[in-house]
């Protein structure tokens, strides 16, 4: 199941930015030209209606309706004319021509005033000449949009082209280098569903290179590690069980009470060694992989910068926080929220410093001696390493703030940001609702709210009823989001 999470996550690093990329410069290119299209038939329309008003407007001031009529006629032999109308200073037309097919024409309308005016801008009263202008009608074109509709045509069809064939080009290309990767993936995986079905003795096919040929020689030596201890297992198990069974088939003798005892001695001794042999071999390959990543990443980071050197170099660092946040979670020594917390900072410190991003961190004492059990320390990590990261990728912040508080009946802990926090699903997606589900499996109430600095606040309120221990009864005000 992580290999195969593994093999869709790399597909999507490898695509999705591309994919995005394209899509973004595809909208920009978009935009840009219709509205260039838009600004090319503004700047005709202002340029006619300029035109047409030196044309007629010492015809309107002298009311030679015959003059105004023949520069009508002379423009709508333009093919971007659609209709002319002329009105007087009642708003009355006295001509309008227009074409019988046009239809949403592009608007221009200007205003005549008398020819003494001199003043800018057609103020009401000029400064220096104290000269109200007086208007002495109105026209209006309507210019055809049927090139700009063509044009706009023209160019979505150009646009969806291009980007269609640049996504083509850029997954082939993807796909080109990332095929030998994908390869030994695929190897693992097949390898993995295998064993998970009890066919122990299949081994993957060393076909990687590199630090993946690493990963499946480990893969290779844990898989018969574990072949050799089931096998080991099922002896002892076999040679247990033929021991309590003579032992207690003696007693059973005695009575029908005894051997039902005897049937679940041995139930009971037989589930119990199968679980605690599966669970040391479940650590030692934790361990066996873990190192192995760690120096894996180790080797990548020292390699030339390149596009695959970081998809590998991320993927490498989620499966280590992964598997250091299940450890933990498990960990005999961070059994305390103040320790799991603690723990949670001294892991986040050095991403934080290197992204440049400020941590206030604030833990009240009356959270100590607060105990977890194992799967409520992987809940909260989840709840926590969610967030941080929802931070980190969306809100481009400067400032992380947690506050871990005892409150009326409740402990309270509270991560807010000075980023930039929006509800849509681009931001938050299935994150939130994996938040909202680990809230609801402990029991907890969580909200996702905008902060008063435009960022993200989360509060987490873990009631003290779900803790193995009662914890002290503490009044404490609600915190705000700052």
């Amino acid at each position: 199941m992580i290999l195969k999470k593994l093999d869709s996550q790399l597909f999507f690093i490898t695509t999705a930015p591309l994919v995005f990329i394209i899509l973004g410069v595809s909208a920009f290119f978009l935009f840009d030209s219709l509205g260039s299209a838009d600004r090319d038939i503004e700047q005709k329309g202002n340029y006619l209606s300029e035109q047409t008003l030196l044309l007629s407007e010492f015809y309107f001031y002298t009311g030679n309706q015959e003059e105004i009529a023949n520069i009508a006629k002379l423009l709508m032999k333009s093919e971007d004319m659609d209709f002319i109308r002329f009105a007087d200073q009642e708003y009355n037309a006295f001509i309008h021509l227009k074409k019988a097919d046009y239809k949403n024409s592009k608007i221009f309308e200007t205003v005549v005033y008398s020819k003494e005016t001199i003043i800018d801008d057609y103020e009401t009263l000029d400064e220096q000449t104290g000269y109200t202008p007086e208007i002495l009608g109105y026209i209006t074109l309507g210019l055809s949009n049927r090139e700009i509709l063509s044009k706009k045509k023209r160019i979505y069809k150009q646009v969806l082209i291009t980007a269609i064939l640049a996504i083509i080009g850029g997954l082939l290309l993807t796909y080109f280098f990332s095929r030998k990767l994908l390869q030994g993936l695929n190897s693992l995986k097949k390898t993995a569903t295998k064993i998970e079905r009890k066919q122990l003795s299949e081994r993957c096919v060393e076909n990687g290179s590199g630090e993946l040929l690493k990963i499946q020689q480990v893969f290779n030596n844990m898989a018969e590690s574990i072949e050799s201890n089931e096998k080991y297992l099922q002896q002892k198990v076999k040679i247990a069980t033929r021991s309590l069974n003579e032992t207690i088939e003696e007693l059973s003798l005695k009575n029908s009470e005894l051997d039902r005892t005897r049937k679940i001695a041995i139930e009971l001794e037989r589930s119990k060694a199968i679980v605690d042999e599966r669970s040391r071999i479940m650590k030692d390959m934790h361990d066996g992989i873990g190192g192995q990543l760690i120096a894996s990443l180790a080797v990548v980071e020292n390699e030339k910068d390149s596009a695959i050197k970081e998809t590998i170099s991320d993927i490498l660092k989620h499966c280590i926080d992964d598997l250091r946040l299940i450890i933990n979670s498990l960990s005999t020594s961070a059994n305390t929220l103040s320790a799991l917390l603690a723990d949670f900072k001294y892991r986040m410190n050095r991403r934080l410093e290197s992204m440049g991003i400020e941590l206030r961190w604030t833990v009240d004492d009356a959270i100590d001696g607060i105990r977890l059990q194992p799967q409520q320390s992987l809940n909260i990590l989840r709840i926590l390493q969610e967030a941080f990261t929802n931070t980190f990728k969306h809100a481009k912040a400067t400032t992380i703030l947690l506050h871990a508080q005892e409150q009326e009946g409740a402990i309270v802990i509270q991560i807010e940001d000075n980023g930039q926090f929006t509800h849509n699903s681009n931001r938050h997606g299935q994150g939130m609702q994996n938040m909202k589900w680990r809230a609801e499996q402990l029991a907890a109430d969580i909200t996702i709210k905008p902060a008063i600095t435009q960022g993200c606040c989360i509060i987490l309120t873990l009631p003290k009823g779900i803790f193995p221990a009662a914890i002290k009864e503490k009044a404490v005000a609600e915190v705000p989001c700052h």
